[in-house]
């Protein structure tokens, strides 16, 4: 991934959802995107707090990307969870140099 001057790149990394809770993006005060793309055919839900269910969560379906950026900033923590089975995620963060 090419990184523009002043900004830190990330490698993509994963994170697995199941039916318990799951942090799968930490807080980060620097971050300038993230995006989060659902490879699994299980729909993930997605939340900005501990409590995301499948009742109130974000609907990421399979091939779906969930988008964190300038335009719609937020630099907390991300949770998800599934209804049934499990859901791999593919994350990627960029964020101002010398973060974290």
């Amino acid at each position: 991934m090419k990184t523009p001057a002043g900004e830190e790149g990330h490698n993509p990394s994963n994170a697995v959802v199941g039916t318990t809770v799951k942090e799968i993006v930490d807080y980060n005060a620097q971050r300038l995107w993230l995006r989060i793309k659902n490879l699994s055919q299980t729909v993930c839900y997605v939340g900005l707090t501990q409590g995301v269910s499948a009742a109130n969560g974000y609907h990421l379906n399979q091939n779906e990307v969930l988008v964190i950026d300038l335009t719609n900033p937020y630099s907390g923590p991300i949770y998800g969870i599934t209804s049934v089975s499990t859901a791999n995620l593919r994350i990627i963060e960029v964020s101002r140099a010398g973060s974290q």
